[in-house]
């Protein structure tokens, strides 16, 4: 069975449609990260995940992509 990682390799690497995935895999984690670092957005714990957690990664996945794309012109 592949990790996490090796799946998300295969798929921004091996697409039948070419590097086009990669901007679909980029704008899916950029649109997702808004919407969970959104500060009007409340994250409830569970007993399996911490809201605030959740939340502060939200917000380092957004600074991430924002960044990597904002290099890219």
């Amino acid at each position: 069975m592949e990790t996490n990682s090796e799946f998300i390799d295969r798929i921004m690497n091996f697409c039948p449609t070419g590097a086009l995935v990669q901007a679909f895999v980029l704008e899916a984690l950029r649109r997702y990260a808004e919407q969970v670092a959104d500060p009007a957005v409340q994250i409830p714990d569970t007993d399996l995940l911490s809201g605030q957690a959740w939340k502060r990664t939200g917000v380092w996945v957004l600074g991430q992509v924002e960044t990597h794309l904002n290099s890219h012109g």
